[in-house]
């Protein structure tokens, strides 16, 4: 789970920024962390709800992309490429990498600020002590994910 890795909080983990914050739409507790640059995927958000994909860096789309754009010549052509290729979000919405954070609850905004990501908190992110999840815990972030972050069949057939 994002957010466990550690072996509890301390200054040194606080580079990526880890808190909990409230949804001011519905004050669910969510949980928001800078975007790793370790990660080797992006989080690409829907730009009118909740859901999200996971593109990764090697993905064989990704690789073609890198060939006809490459990014250290033009990188918004790079990023705009990806997007232009995402399918469509189910609610409509097209992913985009500098679409609004919003609440998996009620869909109120919580943060414009594409470097970070948003989890279900499930209280063991602040814990003082490094834990694995129990089982329901596990299951809840399963679930969560699976319903708010998409990983398979992204692209469009163009």
């Amino acid at each position: 789970m994002p957010g466990v890795e550690s072996d509890g909080p301390t200054s040194d983990d606080d580079w990526l920024r880890p808190e909990v914050v409230e949804c001011p739409g519905c004050g669910t507790s969510v949980f928001q962390v800078d975007h790793s640059p370790f990660d080797s995927v992006w989080r690409i958000y829907c730009d009118r709800c909740p859901q999200s994909v996971e593109v990764s860096f090697y993905d064989q789309v990704v690789d073609r992309i890198r060939t006809l754009f490459p990014p250290a010549e033009d990188q918004t052509a790079f990023f705009s490429e990806i997007e232009r290729r995402l399918k469509g979000c189910a609610c409509g919405g097209e992913y985009r990498f500098l679409a609004p954070r919003r609440c998996y609850n009620c869909g109120f905004e919580i943060t414009n600020d594409s470097a970070v990501d948003l989890y279900i908190y499930l209280g063991i992110q602040t814990e003082p002590e490094h834990r694995d999840p129990t089982e329901a815990e596990q299951a809840a972030f399963d679930d969560w994910q699976s319903r708010f972050v998409k990983t398979t069949d992204l692209w469009r057939g163009d």
